[in-house]
């Protein structure tokens, strides 16, 4: 009991997040989240998945009004999807806010411009024009 005691605390550390690539389409906005565990962090998703991964990786936003879903979370990268809005003309994504600071962010608009952000804490706001 104590090591699966010692295994589950070692997963509430937090994760060593390497990058983030951002895909802006007219549909959404889609965050992965790409990381790396722990020997231990590692045993620990396989026994017991990755629960406490979601809470932590889902924590990385710092906003309360965002409305994304998870699509999927395992031991090397979690995938997200907010909203985007329909603007008419274009679609808006207003954005969001990290609480901490991502060593590189790579943003693909509809698979026609990218570009690399180096040591953000937000994902930038995005109008894509229809």
């Amino acid at each position: 009991m104590f090591i699966v005691l010692m295994i589950s605390l070692l997963t509430l550390s937090s994760l060593n997040i390497t990058s983030t690539d951002v895909v802006y389409t007219p549909e959404n906005v889609t965050v992965t989240v790409h990381y790396s565990l722990k020997p231990l962090q590692k045993i620990n998703t396989i026994l017991f998945g990755c629960d406490e991964i979601s809470q932590t990786i889902e924590s990385l936003f710092d906003c309360d009004t965002c409305n994304f879903t998870v699509e999927k979370i395992d031991s090397s990268r979690a995938i997200f999807k907010f909203n985007v809005t329909d603007e008419g003309d274009y679609y808006y994504f207003s954005g969001v806010n990290l609480t901490i600071t991502i060593p590189e962010i790579k943003i693909d608009i509809n698979d026609s411009i990218v570009f690399l952000i180096e040591n953000s804490t937000m994902i930038p706001e995005m109008y894509v024009f229809k």
